[in-house]
Parts: C-alpha cells; structure tokens; sequence
C-alpha cells in the first residue's frame, strides 16, 4: 500500500487531484482508498440532515453503518481517548488497496516523510508547502498555467495529465 498525502491550502484543488487521480489509478484496476480529515469541531455527516444514517450518527451510537445496494458507509466514533491521526492508522491497518491518498494531517504525516504531492494556487504557497514537504512527487494546482517545473519539482495539470501523474508516483 502506497499512500500519498495532498498538500495545500484551501481551494487549491487537493480534492479535484485526488478524484482524478483516483478515477486514473481505478481504471489500472488498482484499489484506492481516499481519506479527508474533517479539520476543526464541525459535525460530520455522510448523509443528508434529518435522513435516517443522519440521525443514527447523532443518537450516540459508537458506529453506524449504512448499506445500500453496491455501497457501505461507515462511521465509527474513537472518542477522546485517541488523536484522528492514531484513528486512521488503526483504520488503515488490514486495508486490503494499492494506493491511499490522503487530504489533511499535514504536519503528522510530514513527520513520517510519506510521499507528498503538493497543490498550490501561487509560487508563495508552493514555497511555504515546499519548506515543510521537502521531496514532493510533483506539484499541481493554479501554477501549472505558469510553469513546468518549480525549484526543480515538476509542475503537471494532473486533471488532463494524470499518466504523467502515475508515471511519477511510479517512479518514486
């Protein structure tokens, strides 16, 4: 299992990466796990507001599971007892899939040196990006209508070049 964490400030195209990047490694036949960290106290929901899956997430239930016909939802409260970080890797562990790609847990995974690719709207978000993820497979976002490389990281538009994309998490 490779995981590759998408780095970047807000709006600077880390989900529309990770499902083109999905939808490319999918259609290899490869398994992908997605993962987005939820930042903050806000309330999660997998499921419209006042829908049955909905209300069961609210009742205090420790998991919830919802099934439909080709789907399964699951949402498991850890408590206080546990960081996010330590959540995932207990989910993580057993998952049967060639890739998972990450969003959020910046500084956790920064710290394991996973592999990164960054998505930056402006050269001073690459830069700041760049200071704490120092070997990135590639760059995207915005800068890609600028440039091809950047402090000799490549710059790609992974939405229309996702081989290349694949080439280069290949490659490392």
């Amino acid at each position: 299992m490779m995981m590759i964490l998408f780095a970047g400030y807000k709006g600077s195209g880390k989900t529309t990466a990770i499902a083109a990047l999905t939808r490319s490694l999918c259609k290899l036949g490869k398994e992908v796990c997605t993962v987005k960290h939820i930042h903050g106290d806000e309330e999660f929901a997998f499921d419209e507001k006042g829908k049955d899956s909905w209300i069961q997430v609210r009742s205090g239930a420790s998991t919830v599971i919802a099934v439909s016909k080709d789907m399964i939802y699951k949402v498991e409260r850890f408590g206080r007892n546990r960081s996010p970080f330590e959540a995932l890797n207990e989910a993580l562990k057993g998952l049967s899939v060639d890739f998972v790609l990450v969003e959020g847990f910046n500084k956790e995974l920064s710290k394991i040196n996973v592999k990164t690719v960054i998505c930056a709207k402006t050269e001073s978000e690459a830069d700041d990006l760049l200071r704490v993820h120092r070997n990135p497979l590639f760059i995207c976002g915005e800068l890609r209508n600028r440039m091809t490389t950047y402090h000799g990281v490549p710059v790609l538009d992974i939405v229309n070049d996702t081989e290349k994309a694949i080439r280069l998490i290949s490659l490392s």
